[in-house]
């Protein structure tokens, strides 16, 4: 997927896809991540449409049961895995 493509899933607020930000471009993989989260912030109970892991909290199981979760009033939410070895 290229710049255009996201930048248009983000404006359109594109539902049920994943997406994988990896590479050594720390400012755009932020800049995007900071853009979907807006998104959710923007959501009626936020608190309850992101789920965020990192190093030390993730685990295949919470994966899963977050996956598994519907969003709570809203058409979507996020799952942010940040710094987990896969």
């Amino acid at each position: 997927m290229n710049d255009d493509v996201l930048k248009k899933h983000i404006k359109d607020e594109t539902k049920g896809v994943c997406y994988l930000f990896c590479g050594d471009e720390e400012y755009t993989k932020d800049h995007y991540i900071k853009q979907l989260l807006k998104r959710v912030e923007a959501l009626p109970m936020p608190e309850f449409n992101l789920v965020s892991f990192n190093e030390k909290s993730f685990s295949p199981h919470a994966l899963a049961a977050a996956l598994e979760d519907l969003p709570y009033m809203s058409d979507y939410k996020l799952v942010l895995i940040s710094d987990a070895n896969l």
